[in-house]
């Protein structure tokens, strides 16, 4: 695959995702794909920014979390500080250049925005809450277990120079397993303090609201798009390679969820095994693909709890409502 130029006079619509003959040029009145324009407008809509969190008070509450407790709450920073930071990198290098459609293209610009936002909520909740900001920011590198999914990581998305479209494809389930996988289990346990933590609370909301209401139905229908523009993707071996990268990273995430909750209460090790092959399964289906696992969400009375977004609601102070239905889009699945 050739990278998309930056502008090209002759021009037209054919061709794939990867390779469309494109102008380069963003008509969001004539999108090639329409549920990319639908994705785009659901980003605006569901725009914050970390200042709007109130965590004055969550210092305080940090502070009172017994051992094992803030234990957790730091081990699921850092892995949150690293998927952010890999996931704006992979889209804005590896992944964009390959994007030749301009209202994809659009929408992975904007979802890098948000992880860049990510990573600056991160560094505002890192210093107003952690007794150890510096020390957060390290674990992605000293912590044993965390190493593992940043070498995890590098072995998922890596892209040759020349990349052809399976490969971007891989890179691209990649993607649906960060958004969709990998985040879950620390969004959980941010969750797990949600009646101290209330800034905390809010700005873990926001986020996650970003990556399944917006993250994870773009790579989902870019996913699905690519099948249906590419036929050399619809193949047993093809999916034996997609079913070879969410093994992979369920073993990572599976260790690690266990891992971050030891000792902390309403967590388990079955429960947090069956938790993470209960989501891959979600993402698989979502992908049009069959589950693997068949486990049951062993966390659902917490997903229940915080992970509806498609009300209308206030935020958790009030200041403003936001609608966050669906609409006519293929979401990435049933999450």
């Amino acid at each position: 695959m050739n990278k998309k130029n930056l502008i090209n006079v002759h021009g037209t619509t054919e061709g794939g995702i990867y390779d469309a003959d494109v102008t380069g040029i963003a008509n969001f009145n004539k999108p090639k794909y329409p549920w990319a324009t639908k994705i785009y407008d659901k980003m605006l809509e569901l725009t914050w920014f970390p200042a709007e969190a109130d965590l004055s008070n969550d210092k305080k509450a940090y502070n009172n979390l017994t051992e094992a407790q803030r234990r957790a709450y730091d081990l699921a920073f850092g892995r949150v500080i690293l998927l952010d930071s890999v996931a704006t990198n992979n889209l804005m290098d590896n992944v964009n250049p390959y994007i030749h459609d301009p209202i994809v293209n659009a929408c992975g610009a904007r979802n890098s925005f948000e992880e860049s936002l990510h990573s600056k909520s991160y560094a505002v909740m890192a210093e107003d809450v952690c007794e150890d900001s510096e020390g957060i920011y390290e674990l992605w590198r000293t912590d044993p277990v965390l190493l593992k999914l940043v070498n995890n990581l590098k072995e998922i998305y890596s892209l040759p120079d020349n990349p052809s479209v399976e490969n971007l494809a891989l890179s691209n389930v990649a993607s649906i397993c960060l958004e969709g996988i990998h985040f879950l289990p620390s969004f959980m346990i941010f969750f797990k303090f949600a009646d101290t933590m209330l800034g905390t609370k809010q700005m873990i909301t926001w986020i996650a609201r970003d990556e399944l209401s917006t993250h994870l139905p773009l790579q989902t229908n870019i996913f699905k798009q690519s099948r249906r523009d590419y036929p050399e993707l619809n193949t047993p071996e093809f999916e034996d390679k997609v079913n070879t990268i969410v093994r992979q990273v369920v073993d990572v995430e599976k260790e690690a969820f266990a891992y971050m909750t030891k000792d902390l209460l309403g967590f388990s090790e079955s429960i947090c095994h069956d938790f993470v092959e209960h989501i891959a399964d979600k993402r698989l289906m979502a992908m049009g693909m069959l589950g693997l696992y068949g486990k049951p969400n062993t966390l659902k009375s917490m997903w229940d709890k915080f992970f509806n977004f498609n009300e209308i609601k206030g935020n958790f102070f009030e200041t403003k409502a936001v609608n966050y239905a669906k609409g006519k889009l293929d979401m990435g699945g049933d999450w």
